[in-house]
C-alpha cells in the first residue's frame, strides 16, 4: 500500500507539470466508492452456487483525457481498486455436505482506456459525459475475509487456493464537468464488468473444481484535472 500511495503522489506531480501545457492533453485525479458483487455459477451438476452478498468498496488514481475537439475525448487511468470474491455454495444431490459460504478481498490496479464524449453545455461552464472501454487489470492482493469451508482432512480452510492473476473487462458511465478557474471537476456513476473467472485453483482434493466468479462494480466518482 505504500508502494501505491508514492506511485500516486509521483503521478499527481507529473500531472501538475503537464498540466501548465495547454496541448489537450489533460491529467487529473479520480476517486470513489464501488459497490461490488459477483456473477457466480457452479461448472458441475448437483452444485449449487451462488453470490454472498454486495460490499463497499474503494478506488482511487491518476487519470487522463487527450482531447482532440469539444466532443471528443480519449480516456485512459492507472486506478488502484478494491474488489471481492464472496460466494455460497449448496450440495444438491449430497445432502450430507453442508452449505459452504466464502468471502474474499482483492485489490488490483486497473489500467482503463476508451472513449469520453462530451454534450453541449448544460448550465454554466457545465456539460454532460458518457465514458466507454475495456479495462485490464492485474491482481496485486487478496485476502480471505470469513468462511466456514471445511476441507478433506475435517480442518478450517480457504476453498479458492489462488486467483487468477490478471482480469480483463469493460466499462461504461455518464457524468458531468463543472469547470472552476483552469481546472475542471467532475462527478459521475460508472458500471463495470469482468469477464474472467477470478478462481485460478480450487481446493479440490475431495471433489471437481467447479467455481466460476466474475466481478462487477457499480461506482460513485468524483475528481478533478489538474
Amino acid at each position: 500500500m505504500k508502494r501505491v500511495s508514492l506511485s500516486l503522489l509521483f503521478l499527481i506531480f507529473v500531472s501538475s507539470a503537464f498540466a501548465q501545457d495547454d496541448t489537450g492533453f489533460k491529467l487529473g485525479l479520480k476517486m470513489g466508492l464501488p459497490i461490488g458483487f459477483n456473477s457466480v455459477k457452479s461448472t458441475e451438476n448437483g452444485i449449487d452456487a451462488s453470490p454472498n452478498g454486495a460490499s463497499l468498496r474503494f478506488t482511487i488514481g491518476p487519470i487522463a483525457d487527450v482531447v482532440w475537439t469539444e466532443r471528443y475525448a480519449f480516456t485512459m487511468g492507472v486506478l488502484f481498486t478494491t474488489k471481492q470474491a464472496n460466494y455460497k455454495v449448496n450440495f444438491v444431490t449430497t445432502p450430507s455436505l453442508s452449505l459452504s459460504e466464502e468471502k474474499y478481498g482483492l485489490q488490483y490496479i486497473q489500467l482503463p482506456v476508451g472513449l469520453k464524449l462530451f454534450s453541449d453545455e448544460l448550465f454554466e461552464n457545465g456539460k454532460g459525459f458518457v465514458n466507454f472501454g475495456v479495462q485490464p487489470e492485474v491482481l496485486v492482493g487478496s485476502k480471505r475475509k470469513s468462511g466456514n469451508y471445511i476441507d478433506n482432512n475435517n480442518r478450517p480452510a480457504s476453498y479458492i487456493t489462488k486467483f487468477s492473476p490478471l482480469d480483463f473487462g469493460m466499462f461504461i458511465g455518464v457524468g458531468v464537468e463543472y469547470k472552476i478557474g483552469n481546472n475542471p471537476i467532475f462527478a459521475g456513476i460508472n458500471y463495470q464488468r469482468s469477464f474472467i473467472n477470478v478462481v485460478n485453483k480450487e481446493d479440490s482434493d475431495s471433489r471437481p473444481s467447479f467455481l466460476s466468479i466474475k466481478q462487477n462494480l457499480i461506482s460513485f466518482e468524483v475528481g478533478v484535472k489538474l
